[in-house]
């Protein structure tokens, strides 16, 4: 396989490309990505343990959610349409939604790679929470604002805080494509990994634009957060249920669009 090179507005219209996708099926991508959020906030209600048990379980719903993007994308909308046409919604809801947290079970043997990622994932966060307790110090803060740490903490609050951002966006970065081509092409790992540093050595600038609009969404979202706890939730929400399929979306859409047959 080939990597094609883009630029930077191939990586909005990816965006566009999602939003079709997302389409097929509204109310059941909105309806998962509720689930979602509502077991992530539990999850997260967890010290450590529950945010290490969320970061095992993405990359096993994002397998899922990858194989119905790739489900429909390889169906027209009216033989969509023909095949659900005299079933009962819930019933169809029901099956709709368990593809989609948990499809990947059903795809033969690529389960086994989708609970490696998750496991890698799981050791990827553990190592940052580890790095950030033992470096952080000081500049780990819990009720107290960053602005009453003083200057030297709160800059050191901060770089801690892009450093593990950073650390955290090398690992979605390195399952960009790899997690598809493994799931989805049943490529070798070793394969979907050099094809995944390819495609960043290549698209560079597009890549990290792409990856900068979704960061700068959930940015904001933390931002209010930070300011008021109910208002920042709230927007969390939307941004999971309104973001999170595009998200999944328009990274199956980059993914089919970045590699061609030789």
């Amino acid at each position: 396989m080939h990597v094609r090179r883009f630029n930077i507005p191939n990586s909005l219209k990816w965006f566009s490309c999602g939003q079709r996708l997302i389409r097929k099926n509204t109310p059941a991508w909105v309806i998962t990505a509720s689930i979602v959020f509502a077991a992530a906030w539990l999850l997260l209600q967890i010290p450590i343990l529950g945010q290490l048990i969320l970061v095992f379980l993405l990359p096993i719903i994002a397998a899922s959610s990858l194989g119905e993007m790739h489900l429909a994308m390889s169906v027209s909308d009216e033989s969509l349409r023909a095949s659900r046409r005299n079933q009962n919604i819930i019933t169809l809801l029901q099956r709709d939604i368990g593809y989609r947290l948990a499809g990947i079970f059903k795809q033969g043997d690529r389960f086994i790679f989708a609970l490696a990622f998750g496991a890698l994932a799981l050791c990827a966060a553990l190592g940052i929470n580890i790095l950030e307790q033992l470096f952080g110090g000081a500049a780990r803060l819990e009720s107290v604002s960053v602005f009453d740490a003083g200057f030297a903490g709160a800059v050191r609050y901060i770089a801690i805080q892009l450093i593990t951002i950073s650390a955290y966006a090398a690992v979605v970065g390195l399952m960009l494509f790899t997690l598809p081509l493994v799931t989805l092409q049943h490529m070798s790992i070793h394969n979907a990994l050099s094809l995944n540093l390819a495609a960043w050595i290549k698209n560079f600038v597009p890549l990290i634009t792409y990856f900068g609009i979704m960061v700068g969404v959930i940015t904001i979202g933390r931002v209010v957060m930070g300011i008021d706890y109910f208002a920042g939730l709230l927007a969390m929400f939307f941004i999971t249920v309104l973001g999170g399929p595009l998200a999944i979306a328009s990274a199956y859409c980059c993914f089919r669009l970045m590699y061609r047959e030789e």
